[in-house]
């Protein structure tokens, strides 16, 4: 059997030319399965891309500020309190442009951290990335989740709305009302 070579290994291994095509599927002809990778190796690197996002929206927040020398030039002869004061404003001013330059990168670790935490749910996955995408939500607050997965859904209409209250963890020693249409999933299959 190592001598058969399948059409497209022999189409790849010929003499180039540049008028040759691939061969063309049959539409009757099954296609490849792609390989499934692992709910919890998916949901690990949506909770690190979340991560990364974060730490770039703090770096460019926490980014040093340095007044351009034209400007200290001009505030050199004024009095201390007035330098302070342009020192202050120009500050303001730069940060400001800066939060809202930070506002979308927070928003891609807003929905990766919501498509970790769903990945979970739907996985029925608790595991230190699980934990660690819900508690990071916690930090943005329901308005903002919201707002960052409903501008999401402009540009990818395939993910699913937020629904209030989606990505609660119930406090230690307590438990979250559940919804009554709601069961658990089977321990085992019917089948077996």
């Amino acid at each position: 059997m190592s001598s058969y070579i399948s059409p497209r290994q022999r189409w790849k291994t010929a003499a180039p030319d540049s008028t040759r095509q691939p061969p063309k599927r049959s539409p009757s002809a099954p296609k490849r399965a792609t390989a499934l990778v692992p709910p919890t190796w998916t949901i690990a690197a949506l909770t690190r891309q979340g991560r990364a996002y974060e730490i770039l929206a703090r770096a460019v927040l926490n980014a040093t500020i340095t007044m351009p020398s034209d400007l200290q030039r001009q505030i050199r002869s004024a009095s201390p309190e007035v330098q302070d004061e342009v020192r202050f404003t120009f500050e303001d001013r730069v940060r400001q442009v800066l939060d809202g330059q930070v506002r979308p990168i927070e928003c891609y670790a807003v929905v990766r951290y919501s498509l970790a935490a769903r990945a979970a749910v739907r996985g029925n996955i608790d595991n230190e990335y699980s934990r660690e995408a819900i508690d990071r939500l916690q930090a943005y607050g329901e308005e903002r989740i919201a707002e960052c997965i409903e501008q999401q859904r402009g540009q990818d209409a395939s993910l699913a709305a937020y629904q209030p209250n989606e990505f609660r963890r119930a406090r230690r020693g307590q438990h979250i009302d559940i919804d009554s249409g709601v069961t658990a999933p089977p321990l085992a299959r019917e089948d077996e």
